[in-house]
């Protein structure tokens, strides 16, 4: 039976899947904005998308029974839970691991991802608590370190208006191929003094340009004039001879974006077989006379992504104060600068 919700005063300028979310607390977002993407939910008559804003006296019609949304999703979580850096009453922090996905991925549903472990907390809340934790954004799979997860719905609206807002701060440490060095003149707009600005629109690659399709592909991003605008600061932390360990920090959130500006400027991620020129990092590759030891197979250096989220600062909820946590460099990026720095040192 159709369901018709008439949007009071207060509750308009809400994103659709959030006040979803209130109706139904114990359906996940994930399954919610899949209704709504399906024509199951609709406003004013109209199917729309799922962060579509929503006026005062708007109608919402919801074709979909709650109890069906709310099966067993069957989401594997990873023999380890991630460890969590911050907990508060509202929200927690994660450390996610290299090779773990945020959502079960399509080719592969039944793999561990982090939703599964989010999961097996919500199945469990406190006593007499609305605890729902639920992602509010994401990093991609290859990629390690925070991510940011609210317990509530209310905490939830309350960090979405902070990133809204501009007032989440988040920062990456990534290892990119080539020496980058900031200009004589770093006084840009939008860049502090020690930063480089990498102010440019980001949007899907032409499809002309992705020669042969497949699944990696899809998402492929590029610089070009009819994308959004996108702004990442980037700034070097160590040299090494071919390399540098960069820190960066996006103030806009496109996809892929700091492995686009970089790659654009010619400093790709030194592991990054979408934007790069390696799927893995070989010591073979970095150290001269190198000798392969008889009857073993060489092992990566780095086998993903040279990218770790490795700092968020965000506002509290409740309180006027900030959070800021970070996630140590995980040991296989440690274990590569250790050897860039032996054998690859770089001038200053």
């Amino acid at each position: 039976m159709t369901q018709f919700l008439t949007i009071k005063a207060g509750q308009d300028g809400i994103e659709l899947d959030e006040y979803l979310c209130q109706l139904y607390p114990r359906v996940s977002k994930r399954e919610l904005r899949a209704a709504v993407r399906d024509g199951r939910v609709r406003v004013n008559a109209m199917v729309v998308g799922p962060s579509v804003r929503l006026g005062f006296q708007d109608v919402v019609s919801v074709d979909f029974d709650e109890e069906a949304l709310d099966e067993d999703h069957g989401w594997s979580a990873p023999a380890e839970p991630p460890v969590v850096l911050y907990e508060d009453e509202h929200c927690l922090v994660l450390d996610k691991p290299p090779g773990l996905p945020v959502e079960p991925e399509r080719w592969e549903p039944q793999a561990p991802c982090l939703l599964g472990a989010l999961q097996l907390l919500g199945d469990s809340p406190p006593s007499g608590s609305n605890y729902r934790p639920r992602l509010v954004h994401r990093i991609d799979k290859e990629t390690s370190g925070c991510v940011l997860v609210a317990k509530t719905v209310e905490a939830e609206r309350g960090i979405r208006v902070a990133f809204d807002n501009g007032l989440v701060t988040k920062r990456y440490f990534a290892l990119v191929e080539g020496e980058l060095r900031l200009p004589a003149k770093t006084s840009q707009a939008g860049a502090a003094d020690g930063w480089l600005a990498l102010d440019l629109p980001i949007g899907p690659a032409a499809a002309r340009a992705l020669g042969k399709s497949s699944r990696d592909q899809r998402h492929r991003q590029s610089v070009h004039k009819d994308g959004q605008a996108a702004l990442t600061l980037v700034r070097p932390v160590t040299h090494f001879r071919g390399f540098t360990w960069v820190e960066c920090e996006p103030r806009t959130g496109r996809t892929h974006q700091i492995r686009v500006h970089l790659a654009n400027e010619g400093f790709p991620l030194a592991v990054d077989s979408m934007y790069g020129r390696r799927s893995s990092l070989l010591l073979s590759e970095l150290k001269t006379k190198y000798r392969q030891k008889a009857g073993r197979p060489e092992r990566p250096l780095l086998a993903r992504l040279s990218l770790h989220a490795h700092e968020l600062d965000f506002p509290a909820i409740g309180r006027q104060a900030r959070i800021v946590v970070r996630a140590p460099v995980p040991d296989d990026l440690t274990r590569t600068l250790k050897q860039l720095a032996k054998v690859r040192p770089g001038v200053p």
